[in-house]
């Protein structure tokens, strides 16, 4: 299951706190895992994940989403 949330749900969670900017989540409900999938790369930044999950894979192996926060370290055609 993915889902976005502005709390900190997990120890490196980047979210920003309630109504602020969010990060994407998934639980795994087998094995009752939740893992924070955009924690940003600069700290005191957040994923700030925009609106809802535009797409996914059918197994959940790839999921598609629009943030306005730095979530790789590779740059990007603007060197950010």
């Amino acid at each position: 299951m993915f889902f976005t949330d502005p709390e900190r749900l997990t120890a490196d969670s980047t979210a920003s706190g309630p109504a602020q900017a969010s990060d994407l989540y998934s639980y795994n409900m087998n094995t009752h895992h939740l893992s924070d999938l955009t924690p940003d790369q600069n700290e005191g930044e957040s994923a700030d994940v925009q609106g809802a999950i535009p797409g996914a894979g059918e197994d959940g192996s790839q999921v598609y989403v629009v943030a306005r926060g730095v979530l790789s370290s590779t740059p990007n055609t603007e060197t950010r």
